[in-house]
């Protein structure tokens, strides 16, 4: 398969070869076409440009990406952190400071709630 740009300055255009229609989307869209038509194409130099071939034309039209990696976050488990851990664990990951007269159990349930409310906002 030939990759053929269209280099034509129509929104889209469209070519009948023999039982193949082929339609590009405006200027500088490529589309696949079979390599016994090169002729043709070669004959409309006006009109597209050969830019390549398709070694393997199933995988290109099947549209092969690569999958990005998806960040987890860590589980913590803040049920055993003491106060000054929570503390901590506030300010690193939330940027937030806390009252330093807030209790250990009080800590743990703002950072429940803060956390409860990032969960939130991602969904």
């Amino acid at each position: 398969m030939l990759k053929v740009k269209y280099i034509g300055n129509k929104p889209t255009q469209a070519f009948r070869f023999e039982d193949l229609t082929i339609t590009w989307y405006g200027n500088g869209d490529v589309q696949q076409v079979p390599d016994h038509f090169k002729g043709t194409i070669e004959a409309h130099s006006t009109v597209w440009e050969i830019v390549g071939h398709a070694k393997d034309a199933k995988s290109e039209m099947i549209g092969e990406t690569k999958e990005e990696p998806v960040e987890t976050p860590t589980l913590v488990d803040i049920s055993n952190m003491d106060k000054a851990s929570l503390q901590a664990y506030c300010q690193r990951e939330f940027g937030l400071t806390v009252d330093q007269n807030w209790s250990a159990t009080r800590l743990r349930k703002y950072v429940q709630d803060v956390m409860g409310q990032k969960m939130h906002d991602v969904r």
